[in-house]
């Protein structure tokens, strides 16, 4: 038996750097700029979290803070439901946060004395060797 194969055209497919338009043809930016925008925030909220982390060694305060965490929780929460986005991936998207602050965090308070000592490599390289007590928290 042979089989007919039909092909039909292809839809265009977007490319890195192509323009979102609305259906009045404005533009509304692109994808790209808008991922490079998150992660630039992300960085950012990381730089906070690696100076809270040098804070929390000098006066010898616990990595993890659970009322802290609960409060954002909550307020995650609120702001996804206002923003009609879903809790479940936002509470997701967080959780992978708050798990790359405390690795960051714990870094800074056992394996170096600041932030910049050393590459990031080098510090990750050595913070595998750490207990992952606090990065196995479940929340």
């Amino acid at each position: 038996l042979k089989a007919n194969l039909v092909v039909e055209n292809p839809k265009p497919s977007l490319k890195v750097g192509d323009r979102v338009r609305m259906f009045d043809g404005k533009e509304i930016g692109t994808i790209d700029k808008i991922d490079e925008h998150l992660l630039e925030t992300l960085n950012e909220r990381m730089t906070y979290s690696e100076k809270i982390g040098v804070f929390k060694k000098e006066n010898d305060i616990a990595i993890f803070q659970p009322e802290r965490w609960n409060e954002i929780v909550t307020r995650v929460k609120f702001l996804a439901a206002e923003k009609n986005l879903s809790e479940d991936i936002v509470l997701k998207i967080f959780d992978y946060i708050q798990k790359e602050s405390i690795r960051k965090q714990t870094n800074i308070m056992y394996c170096n004395n600041s932030v910049d000592i050393k590459s990031e490599s080098e510090n990750r390289n050595q913070s595998q060797a750490i207990p992952q007590l606090f990065v196995a928290i479940q929340y």
